[in-house]
Order: structure tokens, then sequence, then C-alpha cells
């Protein structure tokens, strides 16, 4: 077991690394607290269903249309100073935000404007942290290891929130979940200090020669260009926008199938991220990137299949077991993540972790739109059914095209 459990988290033998995930689990749990306390602050104050959604957007809107720029910069200076001043705009925004709810100002435009300055520094910041992890880690064999931990951290990291808002919302209220926010990226400052700054990918002087636009149409030619590279991102758009829609449907489907209430929904959404965990477990004890496209084609037919079952299953337990298993496809997006960061060259790795995020995070909020209009339209079961034969179609697609990322591998390997 000892051995098993070494070879899992390998990665975490690099010193700088090892504190880099430390700090991002916490940083994680701080940034789950504040999304949740500022909407539910925001409901509170409100009690208008609509102003909350558009709360939410204005605070994810930033990661779509900025993230494909900041790739571009992750890749012109050196990613700690970059991930430094933008810990800090964390830290300052949600300084303000504790200080508005502690004196409990009531002028609701006060916390969509400071979600939204939020979510302007998530935007720049998610793809230099992203493409920071495969730098930390000097050996290339455990790069692999180091990115299914970045993945795992995510899903523990929002169980773990999810444990805490109830109980600091109950004893601290808003102002509680704020400033253990603004405490947690204080931390992940403080470690960034620590690491030297050659210890991450040095920019070559001449990439200023070129204008902020030429670099931005140069990561995207090299994208375009590869054809292995394009097919993932092509994959991802279309797994992401409607496979991961399970958060718009399964709370029709607690209440309309199962007649449940929250707990319901709640119980259904663990089974998704019990699932999600154990696939960036599988990815972790993998030894190299080997043979991971066909585990991905593998995982996307089990993520469309259980979304057929899910569909018009009526056994609450059953289903619950199936989200394990829907989860569990995520292998998809992980391993995508994994394959192009291990394969990208160094001078490109930001701007390619940019367009993996947008097309990973930034095709979520169309694509809730898309299938909530759906459900309204279809009922949650046929949306449910068409979001599996959607993503069966997807992955059919990508199938027939893994070879390209296979001979890559192993031209990479080799």
């Amino acid at each position: 077991m000892s051995a098993n459990l070494r070879r899992v988290f390998a990665s975490l033998h690099y010193p700088y690394f090892r504190n880099f995930f430390l700090a991002q689990n916490v940083v994680m749990v701080g940034g789950w607290l504040q999304s949740s306390a500022v909407l539910w602050l925001v409901y509170r104050l409100t009690q208008d269903p609509l102003l909350l959604g558009l709360c939410a957007f204005l605070g994810q809107l930033p990661v779509f249309l900025l993230t494909p720029f900041a790739g571009v910069l992750s890749d012109r200076f050196n990613k700690k100073v970059l991930l430094r001043f933008y810990v800090l705009g964390t830290t300052t925004f949600s300084l303000l935000l504790t200080i508005a709810a502690w004196r409990q100002i009531e002028f609701v435009p006060v916390y969509f404007l400071l979600n939204s300055c939020l979510g302007v520094v998530s935007g720049l910041d998610m793809s230099v942290r992203q493409s920071m992890v495969s730098e930390l880690v000097p050996d290339k064999k455990h790069i692999s290891n180091a990115l299914s931990l970045f993945s795992m951290s995510n899903h523990c990291s929002r169980i773990i929130s999810f444990a805490l808002f109830g109980l600091i919302i109950k004893f601290y209220g808003e102002t509680g979940c704020f400033f253990g926010n603004t405490l947690c990226a204080l931390a992940m400052f403080f470690v960034l200090t620590s690491i030297p700054s050659t210890e991450v990918y040095q920019p070559d002087d001449n990439v200023h020669t070129m204008s902020f636009w030429q670099s931005f149409l140069d990561g995207a030619r090299y994208m375009y260009t590869d054809k292995a590279m394009r097919s993932l991102v092509t994959m991802i758009i279309g797994m992401s926008m409607i496979g991961m829609s399970y958060t718009v449907t399964l709370p029709v489907l607690a209440q309309e199938v199962f007649h449940g209430d929250a707990s319901t929904f709640g119980w259904l959404m663990t089974g998704v991220s019990l699932g999600s965990l154990t696939a960036a477990v599988q990815l972790a004890y993998r030894r190299n990137i080997l043979n991971l496209e066909q585990s991905i084609v593998q995982a996307g037919l089990l993520w469309g299949a259980m979304y057929l079952l899910v569909a018009f299953n009526k056994i609450l337990w059953l289903n619950w077991l199936f989200l394990i298993l829907l989860g569990h496809g995520m292998v998809v997006q992980f391993g995508s993540n994994i394959i192009m960061q291990t394969l990208v060259q160094p001078r490109y790795r930001g701007r390619l972790v940019s367009f993996y995020i947008l097309a990973f995070h930034g095709m979520l909020p169309f694509g809730s739109l898309l299938v909530g209009r759906l459900t309204a339209w279809l009922g949650s079961q046929l949306t449910l059914f068409f979001c599996g034969l959607f993503c069966l179609g997807v992955m059919g697609w990508f199938a027939r095209r893994q070879g390209l990322v296979a001979v890559k591998i192993k031209t990479h390997a080799s």
C-alpha cells in the first residue's frame, strides 16, 4: 500500500511543487467559500433569482473574455511574478468584500462590482497557475502525476469548502467566508515568495520583439496547425459545453422524478464529485501518458452512456451509482490537459493552457443556457438523453482522430 501511495503522490517529492500544491489546496477552499458566500449574500439581500444569476454570470464572464490573452502574458513574463501580482489582486478585492459585509452594506451593486473584479483576476491567473505546475516538476516523467494531483485538489477542496460553508455562515456570516478567502490568498503569496524565479520557465528576450496581438496569433496558429492539439481542444469544447451540463438538469431531476429537495440534489452531486475524484486518482497512478488517448475515448463513451442511463432510471441509489461513473468519465478533461501540457513546447505552454481553459471553462455558461432552455422545453429526462447522445457523438468523432494524438505521444516518448 505504501508503494502505491508513493506512486500516486510521486511529484510531491519536489519541494517547490509540494509547497505550491498545498497552498493551491488552501486557495481553492477559500475561493469556493468566497464564491458561495457572495451568491448567498446577494440572494439573502434581494430574494431575486434573476439578480443571483446575474451576479454569477458577471463573475464567470471575465474567464471567457480574458483567458486567451492571459496565456499570452504568461508566455511573455515570468509566471511567478505574474501570479504574485494576481494573488495580491485577489487578496485586495476579497478584503474589500470582507469590509463591505462586515459593515453590512446592503447596496447590492457593490457586491456585483467586487465579484466581477475577482472574476477578472481569476480570468487572468488560471492559465498562469495551470501552466506553472509542470514547470515546478524538473523530471518530465512526473509531470503527468503533478497535473493529476492538481486536478484532484479541485474536487477535494470543493468538498471541504462545502462542509465548512454552513458552519462559517452560521457562526461568522458571509464576513467569515470573505475573510477566510483573504487569508488563503495571503498564504499562496508567501509560498510564491519562497520559490526562486529561476525554478519556472524564463521567456527568451526575443519574445518581446512580437507585439501582444502577434504573440496571441502565433499561439493560435501553433494550436491550429498541430492536428493532435486541435483535435483535443475541439473535443473538450463539445464535452464541456454539453457534458458538464448536469448541474442544470440534476436539480430538476431531483424534484420532478425523485420528488426530492435540496438534500436530494446534494446527494446526486456528491456522486459526480466522488467519480471525478476517482478519475484524478487513476490518472495520478499512471506512469506516463502512453495510450492515455485510449483511456480518454473509453471514459468519454462511459460519460455519454451514463447520461442515457440516468435519463430514464427512477431508482435513486442506482442513479447515484450511475453518476459516480459519469463523474469518472471526466478523465476526458483531466487526461486531455495532461497530454497537452506534456507535449507542448515550453514557450507556447501558457497560450495552449489558456485555450484549454477557454474550451473547458469558457463554454460552460453557453452550455448551461442551451441545456436550461432544452430542460424547460423537453423536460429533464429527454434533455439528459440528448446530452448522452451528444457526448457519444463527440467521442465517436474523436475516436477517429485519436491516432493523431497517439503518434504524437509515441514520437515524444522516443
